[in-house]
């Protein structure tokens, strides 16, 4: 037996036994599981042995479990007991409990449920919630608790049994590292305008914005009074003189130069005696000027003359050449400036002139290209927990579907012979034949905006394959030999990878690395996302032959060899060879439906069946004729067919047939989220559905 001891500590055995069935379920934070009692035991625990009573085959399935209230416990939550039934039928239960306290055998608490009525689902994992059955107290590490169930069904296979429970909150954890930017999710509905908040205190004032163009000129208003005329400052400090130049003779009058400075005057020298005034005679022509004689001492002033007449006048003289010019002599320092007289009042604001009018709005131009998604906002708080699930749902582990039925299709037209398709989160991605990708909104766009065209890109001849990373998109160009990254978030930048590729035809993501099947030399290489890292995986180690397509799925990545007749298991993790599971004749594409791998063979116009946690042949099951893809919406397995130009939906339970759609020669698919895409090969569309 296996069973809890104080503090929590718990054998958790539920996660193995629910990947024993291809299943994984959560735990929750605060739960614990007890298995079945094994081996009769010589000892009681409450009112029963500690015993396992599973009879095979019997008419009534029993089984024990007993453990002891961890130490940690606040408030009990709930109890189920977690069975598998290899048949589907109605039946009923019984449940009895017993509580012991502080260790002595006697039951202190005892409580019993019988007849209650028991609905089985052949091999589906249910809980049969026996909460009711619990005293709403428990005594955190004092009581010990069994409890006895019985299933009235020969082939109710009884697993074990969670009890979950609150205790105290633990320290937070250090905070984890950023993962990978996942795909951008659907829009959510608008919700409601709340009503508005108090007004905030008002802020700092902005800076000054930029000056805005100058309006027209308004009217002149009139001139405010003048001023007073302030102090005049005190008079600055006079230079010193410069030092005066020789004088130069007299020469001939050269043309006029510019004004030097002047220089400072000399002495004058005494004045000489008067002579007597002599008759005017005839203007002689002028004479060299003589040297100045000694001036004589002045004499006594005498009576003037009566004056002559005036004589003609004589020509001008020659103009003597310019003498040098005396040296500059240095500026004295500026005067201090007075300070200036305060300004006069400023005058009226004239009355501003009338609106020019607006001129016409010019044309609107057109509408660019819309930008990519941006990337996901901050995660919002969380919401309130919600009430307790029915049980556990598996096919949520393959892919999440939320919507409902199939209510709607539309078609939308692409470029000519579409081929495959893939979701990124945020468009659609369609190649064809013409080498190029058309990129679509998708169905959260709305119906109006659903399949319309945001851009097409060019890439290599025959684009086989196309797939997301999440952040970049990925496309294998068979007849060029090469796989390309396109980049939205780099406005549609590319990358072309060439070595090793040789007519590559599927491309698998598995969360670090992109992996390439190359039918062309029979190999499977891997690398990083940035193009480094690059491994081959060669035919004899991996059973390659015509590696055509691959898909990952948590764990394994799948290859179907076309050439083989079966597919190649491969452990992402390091790369290690599982085994080879064969399949029907001509395997092409393969889904993964959460628990099992589906892969569509060509010629033998079945689909196999793998359960993916051991690699088990599950079964063949009859399907469309030349079925092409294959795709898992969380509901059921789609298969389109190239030959016989339709749709068929399977059950992911047992591959029966649930309905089917005529369409014209169908190729790829993909799913959104909402709704599943279908490349329509010989239509030139994708269908809506």
């Amino acid at each position: 037996m296996k069973s809890t001891s104080r503090g929590g500590r718990v054998a958790l055995a539920l996660i193995a036994a629910l990947f024993c069935l291809g299943l994984a379920s959560p735990a929750a934070a605060n739960e614990i599981w007890v298995e079945p009692a094994l081996a009769p035991a010589g000892q009681a625990m409450g009112n029963w042995a500690v015993t396992n009573l599973m009879n095979w085959g019997a008419d009534t399935q029993e089984a024990h479990f007993s453990f002891a209230v961890p130490d940690n416990l606040q408030s009990f939550s709930g109890a189920k007991v977690v069975l598998i039934s290899g048949t589907t039928a109605t039946t009923t239960y019984d449940v009895n409990l017993s509580v012991s306290r502080q260790g002595k055998r006697y039951s202190y608490i005892t409580r019993s449920k019988l007849g209650s009525a028991l609905a089985l689902t052949q091999n589906i994992v249910q809980e049969v919630n026996i909460s009711s059955v619990f005293p709403e107290t428990l005594q955190a590490g004092v009581d010990y608790v069994t409890v006895k169930f019985e299933a009235h069904d020969p082939k109710a296979n009884i697993l074990g049994l969670r009890v979950s429970y609150v205790g105290p909150a633990g320290p937070p954890g250090p905070t984890g590292p950023t993962g990978p930017r996942g795909p951008r999710g659907l829009a959510g509905l608008m919700g409601s305008t709340g009503p508005a908040g108090p007004s905030g205190t008002a802020g700092p004032q902005g800076p000054p914005g930029l000056t805005g163009p100058s309006g027209p000129q308004g009217l002149s208003g009139p001139p405010g009074p003048m001023g007073l005329t302030g102090p005049r400052g005190p008079k600055g400090d006079s230079g010193l003189p410069g030092s005066p130049g020789p004088s130069g003779p007299m020469g001939l009058t050269g043309p006029q130069g510019p004004s030097g400075l002047s220089g400072s005057a000399g002495p004058a020298g005494p004045k000489g005696d008067t002579g007597s005034q002599g008759l005017q005679g005839p203007a002689g022509t002028t004479g060299p000027q003589g040297l100045t004689g000694s001036p004589g001492p002045s004499g006594p002033q005498g009576n003037p003359g009566s004056p002559g007449a005036t004589g003609p006048q004589g020509p001008m003289g020659l103009s003597g050449p310019q003498g040098p010019m005396g040296l500059t002599g240095s500026q004295g320092p500026s005067g201090l400036s007075g300070p200036a007289g305060p300004a006069g009042p400023q005058g009226d604001t004239g009355s501003p002139g009338p609106m020019g009018e607006t001129g016409p709005p010019g044309p609107q131009g057109d509408s660019g290209l819309p930008g990519y998604p941006g990337p996901p906002g901050p995660q919002g708080p969380t919401g309130p927990q919600g009430p307790a699930g029915s049980g556990t749902n598996p096919l949520r582990l393959g892919a999440l579907r939320w919507y409902g039925g199939m209510d709607f299709s539309c078609t939308r037209p692409v470029a000519p012979s579409p081929w495959a398709i893939c979701f990124d989160g945020g468009y659609m991605y369609v190649t064809n034949d013409g080498g190029t990708v058309d990129v679509l909104y998708s169905s959260a766009a709305g119906a109006d905006r659903m399949g319309q065209s945001v851009i097409s890109i060019t890439v290599g001849a025959f684009p086989r394959a196309i797939i997301s990373d999440g952040a970049n998109i990925w496309v294998a160009n068979q007849s060029s030999n090469n796989v390309m990254k396109i980049k939205p978030y780099e406005d549609w930048a590319i990358d072309t990878f060439s070595t090793g590729m040789s007519s590559p035809a599927g491309l698998a993501f598995d969360g670090a690395r992109i992996w390439v099947a190359n039918p062309g030399n029979n190999t499977v290489v891997s690398f990083k996302p940035d193009g480094t890292g690059q491994i081959t995986y060669d035919a004899a180690t991996y059973s390659l032959n015509s590696p055509f397509k691959l898909i990952f799925d948590g764990t394994y990545i799948w290859v179907s060899n076309t050439g083989g007749n079966n597919v190649s298991m491969i452990r992402a993790s390091d790369g290690a060879f599982i085994k080879t599971v064969p399949t029907a004749l001509s395997p092409t594409n393969l889904a993964f439906d959460g628990a099992s791998v589906w892969v569509a063979c060509w010629d033998a116009n079945k689909l196999t069946q793998i359960r993916a946690s051991d690699g088990a042949w599950v079964r063949d099951v009859d399907t469309v004729s030349s079925p092409n893809d294959v795709l898992f919406d969380g509901t059921a397995i789609w298969v389109a067919s190239l030959g016989a130009g339709g749709i068929y939906r399977h059950n992911p339970q047992d591959g029966s047939l649930l309905s089917s759609y005529a369409l014209n020669n169908s190729a790829g698919m993909a799913f959104d989220g909402l709704r599943v895409w279908i490349a329509n090969y010989g239509g030139n569309t994708v269908t809506i559905k």
